[in-house]
């Protein structure tokens, strides 16, 4: 320890501070902070031989010391800037050679699990919203309430280990984790034993099973809490068979706090298509069948399309009945009530056949001899944007979950063969198959390569502002990467803009002395492009990490997934079987810097969270009462029940909220008490700091600024006490409060 705080001293210019610790090592905090002591007192007693002093602190008080010296810090040139370049890089003195290794394979790698880790995590937040909105609502009791969010508390705890550096990020890639997969019959006690117990490649060869756990307990708390106050018509509905047999219930919550028109989508496992019979759904509320369904192109999941205010639950029925039935069906904009398989336009097979543009009410797309998109016309304006999707190739045998290390530029993938023109009532999709690539994959286990560009016909959509890119992935083969390149007619200058945290948007610079690997960056939920000639902007939102870069003028390419067999990095021989099919959905957005700015962040929003189905046995379920309408920049980020359970025997409820947009106006005057109806005038509001631990200063708070050698002016003033008067509650019981852009704010919320 001593040793290696020597060998670092030209990096300091004061005393260093030392993180102590590693995974999993607290669980045991007495004995591990009584060895520490031991450890402590020996390197104080002798002074001589160990040249140092040693003590504990916390980061505020460190950070406070460094503040007094007044010491000046040396702005250096990238990538001369922190301690050894960029912060993904691994430096020489631990791979313990010259070779400088980029940690940028990271963010793609084991990209199913990321994909299922981001979907769970989404199931869990909606089963503590609906979970919290139904005790709001006096549907559930206190007892029921407590119960579920104790199996929410150990749900939680096997999504946090997925989110650990060894597993999800792919810095390890423990063959358990393949073999494991929904195999193991541990419990959530036994896994929380294995946490405290066994080492971390134990918890790594079981995280997935854990994984499986969060996302079913989720889903209980889901269905029970949806279903608590269920109308028993269990009786009606079993003296009518042909009723049983014939219609599925369902439920559907919208676990954002702001009103939503968007698609729902069904599971084949919720209906059973059949060609001589019609699916129709129906709106409990208004009693008749919606007109806007849709079923995807291989008949296996059926859209519809619903109105949903914020944090409420409504009830629809699918019902297959005889075609014969007085319910018409047809092409979009007739009066249409059933589903039916999309309607075959042309199917593309040569290329001298064309495919014709197709439009909606913002946009229209046309295509190339390919079947590639060609152009998107914003036709509120006719500004036309060149643009086109591809797929790429990087071949390698170096590297691994952790590091990417490519040996050449990307490979083009051949156009498609075919492309099919999908109509229907909610949608019109291009549907573009590259067979030739799954010819060449001498690896795969299943799937095709295909891409699916969809854009959406009623203007009242959220999805209408879009451009749907859904990529169907098959099992790739060894040594692989796949990318998807956006290729427009842009001066970007090769800069790119991405979010490291899912927050703020950063410039990405590209660096030619710098490998491929070195100017890829973490794509978290979006990247975006900058015509820098007339400050127009291109978006893509994705459901899950990724990584993004920029090698070429007006390109944007983002690397999907990566399958590398025979190479090894510093961390070891560990291989990167990624071997499964994916579908991955992304959103384009297109339009002015500006607009771009101003709605990425909800699009992404909406992605990250779709509405949850939920099924019900059947009858009818009880209407929550709470019904928000918040603007769409505030994200509820956390609606859920205390963990315990104080205030007089009333439950404690915690409420955190994010203006998501990075440049707007503050929201003002956001009443909490709008999440409590019929309580308003018996709650209380306390803003506490973000992890709960302690009331926040309401005088405002302290903000660093750190002195550099170029500014003597900084020099001194170190501490800045920044108030914040716009953020200041206006009611007495700071319920009703201003939130301004990219703050996050945290309270806790009584009842009486």
């Amino acid at each position: 320890m001593i040793e290696f705080a020597k060998n670092r001293t030209d990096i300091y210019q004061g005393p260093i501070l030392t993180v102590w610790g590693s995974d999993f090592e607290f669980h045991q905090a007495e004995p591990m902070f009584g060895n520490m002591s031991l450890i402590h007192e020996e390197i104080n007693s002798n002074p001589k031989k160990y040249g140092a002093k040693i003590r504990y602190t916390t980061l505020g008080e460190y950070t406070d010391f460094i503040h007094k010296t007044n010491l000046k810090f040396k702005l250096r040139p990238f990538p001369q800037d922190f301690e050894y370049g960029w912060p993904h890089v691994i430096p020489q003195y631990l791979t313990g050679n010259d070779t400088v290794q980029y940690q940028t394979g990271a963010p793609i790698s084991h990209a199913s699990y990321k994909q299922k880790a981001r979907l769970t995590s989404s199931k869990h937040r909606s089963a503590e919203t609906i979970l919290t909105t139904a005790s709001v609502s006096d549907q559930i009791n206190e007892d029921n309430a407590k119960k579920m969010v104790q199996a929410l508390e150990k749900a939680w705890d096997g999504i946090g280990i997925v989110q650990h550096h060894d597993s999800m990020p792919g810095t390890m890639s423990a063959e358990g984790m393949y073999t494991t997969w929904g195999t193991s019959d541990l419990n959530s006690t036994k896994l929380q034993d294995s946490i405290c117990k066994t080492s971390t490649c134990k918890v790594l060869e079981d995280y997935t099973h854990m994984l499986d756990v969060a996302e079913e307990v989720s889903m209980m708390v889901l269905n029970k809490a949806a279903t608590i106050a269920n109308i028993d018509a269990a009786a009606e509905v079993a003296t009518n068979k042909k009723m049983r047999t014939t219609t599925k219930y369902i439920a559907v919550f919208n676990s954002l706090a702001h009103t939503r028109i968007t698609t729902v989508s069904l599971p084949q496992d919720l209906f059973v298509y059949e060609k001589d019979k019609n699916v129709v759904v129906y709106d409990f509320d208004t009693k008749k069948p919606i007109r806007e369904v849709q079923f995807s192109k291989d008949g296996r999941t059926l859209f519809f399309l619903a109105k949903m205010n914020g944090l409420s639950l409504k009830q629809f029925s699918v019902e297959i009945s005889p075609k014969n039935k007085n319910i018409r069906s047809g092409k979009k904009n007739e009066n249409e009530f059933a589903a039916k398989l999309p309607l075959i336009i042309k199917n593309k097979e040569d290329s001298s056949s064309t495919i014709d543009p197709i439009s909606n009410a913002n946009f229209k797309l046309s295509f190339d001899s390919n079947g590639l998109l060609e152009s998107v016309t914003e036709l509120s304006n006719g500004v036309v944007t060149k643009i086109q999707n591809t797929y790429g190739e990087y071949h390698t045998t170096q590297g691994g979950p952790y590091v990417m290390i490519e040996t050449d530029s990307s490979f083009d993938i051949n156009p498609p063969t075919s492309t099919e023109v999908n109509e229907g009532a909610l949608y019109t999709e291009i549907v573009q198959h590259f067979t030739d690539y799954l010819k060449n994959n001498d690896g795969g286990s299943g799937g095709e390569l295909s891409q699916i560009i969809r854009i959406y016909h009623n203007a009242d959509v959220e999805k209408n502002q879009i451009i749907e890119v859904v990529h169907e992935l098959p099992a790739i083969k060894p040594n692989t990467e796949i990318i998807s390149k956006i290729t427009t007619d842009f001066k970007t200058g090769q800069r790119f803009f991405s979010a490291d945290s899912g927050m703020e948007m950063h410039e990405r610079v590209f660096y030619p002395t710098l490998p491929i690997s070195g100017n890829y960056r973490a794509m978290v939920m979006q990247s975006l492009l900058k015509n820098t000639e007339d400050d127009r902007a291109v978006a893509i939102s994705c459901k899950h990490t990724m990584g993004a870069a920029s090698f070429k003028d007006g390109q944007l390419e983002y690397m999907m997934m990566r399958r590398i067999e025979n190479g090894t990095d510093d961390q070891g021989p560990w291989p990167l079987k990624e071997v499964t099919a994916m579908t991955i959905p992304t959103w384009m957005t297109i339009g002015t810097f500006d607009e771009v700015d101003l709605t990425r962040m909800k699009h992404a929003l909406h992605l990250q969270y779709p509405l949850d189905v939920i099924t019900t046995s059947s009858g009818t379920i009880s209407k929550f009462d709470v019904s928000v309408e918040w603007p769409e920049e505030i994200h509820l980020l956390s609606f859920l029940i205390r963990d315990h359970f104080e205030n007089g025997n009333k439950l404690e409820y915690v409420v955190r909220l994010q203006n998501v947009v990075e440049d707007g106006a503050v929201v003002k005057n956001l009443d909490i008490k709008d999440l409590f109806p019929g309580k308003t005038t018996n709650i209380q509001c306390t803003e506490m700091t973000l992890n709960l631990q302690q009331e926040r200063n309401e005088n405002g708070h302290i903000r660093y600024t750190w002195p550099v050698d170029d500014d003597d002016d900084n020099v001194g003033t170190n501490l800045v006490n920044e108030k914040r008067e716009e953020d200041k509650s206006k009611d007495e019981d700071f319920c009703v409060i201003n939130i301004g852009p990219m703050d996050i704010r945290t309270f806790i919320v009584k009842t009486f």
